[in-house]
């Protein structure tokens, strides 16, 4: 019983460092590790309102870009006007805006997402006035 015993503990040592061999080929590498989160607003760097409008009816997608708060935002677009807008084009809903708590300390606003937030606010605004024309054009009204 002696070389039963001996043969299982040999098998089993090898089969835990042919595991320990594998986890250490499948280590993540350290630039992975240390990547930072992108930003939820961080495409508006980039993005060109009128690039954005073309390619979007291009592809007939008259949909109104709106934030998600307290309730949906559809910058650009007259309070009276929404509604139906809404429903003549449809919305796109780019980002949920989360007012920070008072005694939330990690949710304080910083510089850069002002930023990114005052630039997409710009954006939205601009994309929104001049799909709605586009919108209502395409749908005749």
């Amino acid at each position: 019983m002696k070389p039963l015993v001996i043969a299982s503990l040999a098998f089993t040592a090898t089969l835990l460092m042919g595991c320990s061999v594998l986890l250490r080929s499948q280590e993540i590498p350290a630039e992975v590790e240390e990547a930072k989160p992108v930003h939820p607003l961080s495409w508006v760097e980039n993005a060109v309102v009128n690039e954005d409008i073309e390619n979007a009816v291009a592809h007939k997608d008259y949909r109104l870009l709106a934030f998600d708060g307290l309730r949906i935002t559809v910058p650009g677009i007259a309070l009276d006007e929404v509604k139906s807008a809404q429903h003549l084009c449809g919305v796109d809903l780019l980002y949920e805006i989360k007012a920070p708590k008072q005694q939330d300390t990690e949710q304080t606003i910083n510089e850069r997402d002002q930023q990114l937030m005052n630039k997409a606010l710009d954006y939205v605004y601009k994309y929104n006035r001049e799909m709605l024309e586009l919108c209502k054009l395409a749908h005749n009204t």
